[in-house]
């Protein structure tokens, strides 16, 4: 990753002269509803140059690899330079800064290992809590951050990752040479209801923890205890009418209950390791577009097959296969089930 300036003419196409729709919010890593889809035209028209306009401002936000998001008409960004982070909050018409909030920040996360030239700053992603206004932001070095954006960023409740559960440093994962890595906190957090849920990766304590978002307070941590990968984000699932929440971790596919006394408990988990932990876009779930009632969603990034698909499974259901895994297994797996009919398309 060389070093990085954001474009605001990347971040509001719809602020080209000629648009005439309203810009939609982009509150978290892949946007509205986590999906990566907007409802925003991008001007693209075949055979025309894109973007169909000059931008209508630029601004450097500082160094790091975090995405921009959009709130309530306000542009979001952490950038670092001169060894702090930078929060700023940005007007997406004029470019101008409404407010900055700035603490002290190493550009590497403390157990860093390799690839130093290619990347220093922030990775994370900003997250957005509109009922409560807050901001939240991570670190690479673990500074989780609760910062009011009704009060031009005022600091509120803040940890330490590393500080607090006393996290090491992330081991080897695959047997290829050279791929061991480590690039600190990577992964956005992620509001649910109450809570702000953090990949924490504590061998000792589990790999997610919950905060209560307004104090910070720990509220449960999940039952798998593997070590942080390097994700993009979590992603929100129903299953069988329970929320859960998917995490690539640095050994599994991972999915975590996150209904009342049963949040952390896992639903399922599938061998996932990488060359250098890393599965930056994160998890994607799918669902049938005609889902019937009882229709579950169904993650399979390998060859292991959910356990808890049996005879009662629903009579339709989706299965996505991740590239590189062995395609035919998986289908033979799913045929072996009681009564199933299993077709491939």
């Amino acid at each position: 990753m060389p070093r990085l300036s954001f474009c605001a003419g990347i971040l509001a196409l719809c602020l080209f002269p000629q648009t005439q729709t309203i810009a939609e919010d982009w509150p978290h890593w892949r946007g509205q509803n986590r999906v990566d889809i907007t409802t925003e035209s991008s001007g693209y028209e075949n055979g025309k140059p894109w973007p169909p306009a000059p931008a209508l401002w630029k601004i450097n936000v500082g160094e790091g690899a975090s995405s921009p998001i959009i709130a309530s008409g306000t542009v979001y960004t952490i950038g670092w330079k001169n060894d702090s982070d930078t929060v700023r909050a940005i007007n997406p018409k004029s470019g101008a800064t409404v407010w900055e909030q700035y603490y002290p920040a190493p550009k590497y996360g403390r157990h860093a290992v390799g690839d130093q030239r290619m990347y220093r700053g922030a990775t994370a992603t900003p997250e957005f809590d509109p009922t409560t206004g807050l901001l939240y932001t991570l670190s690479c070095d673990g500074d989780l951050r609760a910062w009011d954006a009704t009060k031009s960023g005022a600091p509120g409740w803040n940890l330490n990752l590393y500080e607090q559960f006393n996290v090491p440093k992330r081991p080897q994962i695959t047997k290829r040479k050279n791929t061991l890595r480590d690039y600190g906190y990577t992964t956005a957090p992620f509001v649910f209801e109450n809570w702000i849920i953090v990949e924490v990766g504590d061998p000792k304590s589990g790999n997610l923890h919950a905060f209560d978002k307004k104090t910070g307070k720990q509220v449960w941590a999940s039952e798998n205890r593997d070590v942080a990968g390097h994700a993009g984000a979590l992603t929100p699932m129903t299953i069988d009418g329970v929320p859960c929440v998917a995490i690539a971790t640095s050994y599994h596919a991972l999915v975590v209950r996150l209904d009342g006394k049963n949040a952390g408990k896992t639903v399922a988990e599938f061998p996932w390791p990488t060359d250098f932990s890393n599965t930056i876009a994160g998890i994607a779930a799918f669902a049938s577009a005609d889902a019937a009632p009882l229709q579950r969603t169904v993650l399979v990034p390998d060859v292991a097959v959910p356990g808890w698909l049996d005879a009662a499974a629903p009579t339709e259901v989706l299965v996505r296969i991740a590239d590189g895994s062995d395609a035919a297994e998986v289908l033979g797996r799913l045929a072996a089930f009681p009564d199933a009919e299993v077709t491939s398309g």
